[in-house]
Parts: C-alpha cells; structure tokens; sequence
C-alpha cells in the first residue's frame, strides 16, 4: 500500500488539474501535448505570482522523480532540470513546501492533544498533501532544502496509534526519506530504500546535519561546482571547488519520442496536433485514485479508534 501510495502521489504530481490554483486555464492553453504544455508553462513562469509560480515549478521538478517502478525518461529529466535550477534560485523555495509539512502537522499534533478524532483532525488531507511537499523537496538540491529538512529530523512524535498502524511513518524517517534522495556529495552513510533503513541510519544523518548546521563542515551536491557552509544565523556561504569532480548525476537514455522537437506556442501560432501520448489528464484518475486512497486510509484509522 505504502508503495502505491507513493507511486500515486507522483503520477498526481500536477496541479494542472485543480481549477483552485488558478492557472488550469493557463495549462489547457499551453498546448496540446505535455510536452508543448511544460515547454510554454516554464518559459512563461515568470508571469505568474511568486506563490503560484512556486507551485508550478515544484510540479514541473517531480517530472524527474523516481520511483520502484518508474525511471524519467530524458525528456521528463530536461523539464525537470529547468524546473529546479529556477525554482532553487528564489529564497524562500525549501520554507515553502516545508511548511506545507510542518504548519497543519503542528495543527494536527495540538488537535490530538486536545482529543479530537482522525476525521475532525483531516489526517487523510493532510498526509496526501505533506507526501507530496515530501516528493518535492527530494528534487531541490538547495542548502535551504538540508536545512528544513534536517531540522526534522529530530521531530520522533508517535501519532495515537502509530504502533498498530505504520503506514506513513514519523517525521522524522519522512524527512530522512527526501533529504537522503538529494544528491548530496560524500553522505553520510549508503543509499537508503526502506524504512528499516531510516530507523537503522538516522541518527548518522542526524549527526552529519548536526555538523553541517553548526559549520564545523561544509558539504555539496553532485554535479555543482561549489560546496556551501552554514552561519551562525542560518545563512550559508559559498565556496567554489577548485577541482570540482565529474560527477553528475546520469541522465536517462533518450527513446525516439524524446528526442522529437517539442512545438512552441505562441499567440500568433496555436497548438499543432502532436501527438497526445502522456496526457495530461491521465495524472486527473491518478489523482482521484490517491484522493480515495488517502480518504480510506482516514475511514480505517477512524473504525480504529485513533
């Protein structure tokens, strides 16, 4: 369950298809592949309040997530790519989807406390909307992304229940979860794949974040040409590497479809009649699926009493 759960959430990863956010419009007229989509939404992103445009560039950098199951394709990865490289240039982009987690969490935290049930509280929401801030923050390899991520870590709290039911797990392994995806240079201990992992390595983690946000060390990420150092007050600096090491991470081999152009749409030029393989509106049923998935998941922990 965990595992489709995850997977869902990253087939639901747009937010083309909630008409709330405000540029559904926007999307529909963007063009008529997915790829005409993405290509006009990220060249004119810039147009788009700072808040929306955060959002846009969040979904547009888990173009290039992986899963279990799942490997992007070169296309996805370039999309994915620009999406990130603009997304972690403005301040505030880690605070963002951190507090998407960690804002309704302390909500949650004090309405348990206060003995309200799971359906009062919105758990179901608030674990479908936190997996997906979670995703994202695996693809923002930014300082700001170790340090709201790191400064879960030390979060353990054990929701009523959590012994029966273990589904989703405690801050604590989500965040390990995001923060071990990012391609952190020399981490602190070997890939992680499953929860046993996370308890088994945490405290390696904890104490490689404890290091990083104290100063006593720097680290980098793959592929980046500098290394950062936190401040006393949270900031960082930034070194350059003098021999940075050629060590990117691999892009996925193209197939034919990825290497076709993708049309740009412009007012003058409407939308050509690409090919529509990957539409968009599959990711709608997805998204319904995981909307299910997370409601039966609130209705269980409900008939359980927690």
């Amino acid at each position: 369950m965990r595992t489709l759960a995850i997977i869902l959430a990253y087939m639901a990863q747009s937010h083309l298809l909630r008409a709330e956010d405000g540029w559904h419009n926007r999307w529909e007229a963007a063009g008529d592949t997915w790829e005409e989509k993405w290509h006009n939404l990220l060249s004119t992103v810039d147009e788009f309040p700072e808040t929306q445009k955060i959002e846009i560039l969040g979904d547009g950098a888990k173009l290039g997530a992986r899963t279990d199951v799942w490997t992007p394709s070169e296309t996805h990865m370039r999309f994915s790519n620009e999406a990130v490289s603009k997304l972690t240039a403005i301040p505030g982009h880690a605070e963002h989807f951190g507090n998407k987690i960690s804002v309704p969490y302390a909500a949650i935290k004090q309405a348990y406390a206060e003995g309200k049930d799971t359906g009062e509280i919105g758990w179901s929401g608030y674990m479908r909307d936190s997996m997906d801030a979670f995703i994202t923050l695996s693809m923002l390899p930014s300082p700001e992304t170790v340090r709201v991520l790191g400064d879960m870590l030390s979060d353990d709290w054990k929701w009523p229940g959590y012994e029966k039911d273990k589904l989703f797990g405690t801050m604590d392994t989500r965040a390990l979860s995001s923060l071990s995806k990012l391609p952190i240079a020399n981490p602190p201990t070997r890939k992680l794949h499953t929860d046993a992992d996370m308890r088994e390595f945490l405290d390696d983690w904890k104490d490689w974040h404890a290091e990083i946000k104290s100063g006593q060390r720097s680290f980098s990420f793959k592929g980046q040409s500098v290394e950062y150092r936190f401040k006393p007050d949270g900031t960082w600096e930034t070194i350059p590497i003098a021999n940075p090491p050629d060590d990117a991470p691999e892009v996925p081999e193209s197939s034919p479809a990825d290497r076709r152009p993708v049309a740009q749409v412009t007012k003058e030029q409407p939308p050509g009649n690409a090919d529509k393989t990957f539409s968009p509106y599959i990711f709608a049923a997805l998204a319904a699926l995981l909307a299910l998935a997370a409601a039966w998941f609130g209705l269980r922990r409900m008939k359980s009493g927690t």
